[in-house]
């Protein structure tokens, strides 16, 4: 259930969308050059069920396109493994780009059950997300 921290981060990532290149860049993953901006964190099925991310932002320039669902995990819940899988296959679709998801976590064990392999619909491959948590999290000094 989010919370007060849960809905900070959120906020955070929300007014400075950029931050989210610098995060990715703590575990070595470099997005393309372009601004990022927020865009729509809702996903829908035909049927009436619609799943949403906490947040979603993209580069959407000349030269380059990506798309990084936010999603910041305060506890372990089991249905984030259904989810996220969810999330990034919707989010690739919709831009038809590069797709990440990038797990906040706000405590440890969170991160470490986050960074748990998830098996998919192929039998033999397992998806995992791009996971920080506390320790890997940069200090904001300004």
């Amino acid at each position: 259930m989010p919370g007060s921290t849960h809905e900070g981060l959120r906020l955070l990532l929300s007014n400075r969308p950029e931050l989210v290149r610098e995060l990715l860049a703590v575990i070595g993953v470099s997005l393309p050059a372009g601004p990022l901006v927020e865009v729509s964190s809702a996903y829908s099925d035909l049927a009436p069920a619609t799943y949403s991310a906490d947040l979603v932002v993209a580069i959407e320039s000349a030269r380059a396109r990506a798309g990084i669902v936010v999603e910041v995990q305060n506890a372990i819940d089991a249905d984030k493994s259904y989810a996220w899988p969810r999330y990034a296959a919707t989010e690739h679709a919709r831009r038809r780009c590069a797709t990440w998801v990038l797990v906040i976590a706000t405590n440890e064990r969170v991160a470490a059950w986050a960074r748990r392999p998830i098996a998919t619909f192929q039998a033999g491959t397992a998806w995992v997300p791009l996971v920080l948590g506390p320790s890997q999290i940069p200090r904001i000094t300004r």
